[in-house]
């Protein structure tokens, strides 16, 4: 399966964060092991973070489901470029005057259950927690990264013949930043159509539609209308998937 990804948040406002992202997986059923590979670029102000990792997960058959235990690997870039930086005081010799790129080696690590009606998973990124510094900064480290911790779950119900409603729960912990939560509600149509919405705590109601045809295409779209303190500076979120699967014969 490979997928694309755009988002666009804080529609109107300068600099507002931009992530774009391509993974591609495939199940490698002999060895009861997947094996894929993901890019991502995020975009926020004068800053640019790239990342290129491997993964390897290996599946358990537990119960009614199956068990994953997934390994994420490779690299992380972040680039500034401070001649972009308006500056109050134009002789602060505590920031560079110039473009700074640093690249550090990064890891992720994730558990993943899931059976027919329900799924939950935990993972954790940035485990190395990665400093950065700049060669022009005058503090050490510039900046460190913090492991970001997510645990999700849900549950599918059977709504009738052909429709099924899915509940779900994403919670996601940085630390020295709140708690965040999503609870969202999906109903889809003949394994076709899904319309769903939800809230994200301090931040945003979320609504989202998604097309599959023939469980093979799937286009996603999803839409978050603000509601921090942010929201009379912006016009809301964007974010779009389109991701295709190429059946693996058994």
């Amino acid at each position: 399966t490979g997928s694309l990804t755009y988002k666009n948040k804080f529609l109107g406002i300068d600099g507002a964060p931009e992530t774009k992202s391509f993974s591609i997986h495939t199940p490698i059923q002999a060895q009861s092991m997947g094996l894929g590979f993901k890019a991502m670029l995020d975009k926020t102000g004068v800053t640019n973070q790239t990342s290129l990792t491997a993964i390897y997960a290996y599946h358990l058959r537990l119960a009614t489901g199956k068990l994953s235990l997934g390994l994420e690997g490779g690299l992380f870039n972040q680039a500034a470029d401070f001649t972009n930086l308006t500056r109050t005081d134009q002789t602060d010799e505590a920031l560079p005057l110039n473009k700074e790129n640093v690249m550090t080696p990064d890891a992720a690590f994730g558990i993943y259950y899931h059976s027919n009606k329900f799924y939950a998973g935990a993972s954790a990124y940035h485990l190395l927690q990665s400093r950065i510094n700049y060669t022009g900064y005058k503090r050490d480290p510039v900046t460190q990264l913090s492991v970001h911790y997510f645990l999700t779950g849900g549950y599918s119900i059977n709504a009738g013949e052909n429709i099924r409603i899915d509940p779900s729960v994403l919670s996601k912990y940085v630390p020295g930043a709140p708690l965040q939560i999503d609870m969202n509600v999906n109903a889809t149509l003949k394994e076709m159509f899904t319309i769903g919405g939800g809230h994200r705590t301090g931040d945003a109601i979320v609504f989202l539609f998604q097309y599959t045809f023939k469980q093979r295409l799937q286009f996603s779209y999803a839409y978050d209308y603000s509601i921090s303190e942010l929201a009379s500076y912006n016009n809301g979120s964007h974010g779009i998937m389109l991701s295709y699967n190429i059946p693996v014969k058994k």
